[in-house]
């Protein structure tokens, strides 16, 4: 049996090498959990008299802001300081780790808090999902404007050819297809999505369709009798679901 924490850390090396990513009905990506990783961690610990707990929070933040579709999103960091103990001699060792969440609730923090514990336990132990963050291109889009206070200051939307201010349009009222108004609706949906640093894929993912068009797009709203603004706060909330996950 080990005689220290460095070498119970080392037992369970030996006994848990890789965590196999799972997929959830409705979306199009897999991920390695906290769950799965607990499941496959926790009787290697036990077995080898090793504990886990939040020592010290670091450092927290939290921003809220509102989406022009009318959404409040929050995103939370956090940075957290795990001590894992081996029982019987009373070694430990201590590992920093951070996450972040996004959430158009009040989850945005636990959700920091679960992926910086998740990836706390996957680096303590060198755990292999498969995942790799440095081997994908980053999807998060560069940001326009600046924030104060959680806002974020935008120009507002001007006609080139005349100069006239055009007004914004409202995404929850969805003209006809050939209507002009739709191309004003879509690229206000478009940019939309941008301001929230989503995907097309991100939101395919959610409608169920292989890319979101104005037709799958506004289809998808009737048939669910929802909002835009509950559309892309589930995709916000999947995408911080998968972190880094890449595609199945």
């Amino acid at each position: 049996m080990p005689e220290n924490i460095e070498q119970a850390i080392l037992a369970i090396y030996k006994e848990v090498g890789y965590v196999q990513k799972q997929s959830k009905p409705g979306l199009n990506f897999s991920y390695a959990g906290e769950a799965a990783l607990i499941a496959a961690i926790r009787p290697a610990m036990v077995e080898n008299d090793v504990t886990v707990r939040v020592s010290r929070v670091l450092s927290r933040d939290r921003i809220e802001y509102q989406t022009k579709s009318g959404a409040t999103m929050f995103t939370s960091s956090v940075t957290l300081e795990l001590r894992f103990t081996h029982a019987p001699s009373g070694t430990w060792v201590t590992v920093e780790t951070a996450g972040d969440g996004g959430d158009v609730g009040d989850k945005s923090m636990s959700k920091a808090i679960t992926s910086a514990f998740k990836y706390g336990l996957r680096n303590t132990f060198m755990i292999e999902t498969g995942d790799d963050p440095d081997g994908h291109a980053s999807e998060e889009k560069a940001a326009k404007g600046t924030r104060q206070n959680g806002q974020r200051n935008q120009r507002p939307d001007v006609d080139t050819s005349t100069g006239e201010v055009r007004a914004k349009p409202n995404l929850d009222e969805i003209p006809a297809k050939e209507d002009p108004a739709a191309t004003d609706w879509w690229s206000a949906f478009a940019k939309e999505m941008g301001n929230l640093g989503l995907h097309r894929e991100d939101v395919a993912a959610v409608i169920g369709a292989d890319t979101p068009t104005f037709t799958t797009v506004t289809n998808y709203l009737k048939t669910e009798r929802t909002t835009v603004a509950k559309l892309l706060s589930r995709a916000v909330d999947q995408r911080a679901a998968k972190q880094e996950a890449v595609p199945a």
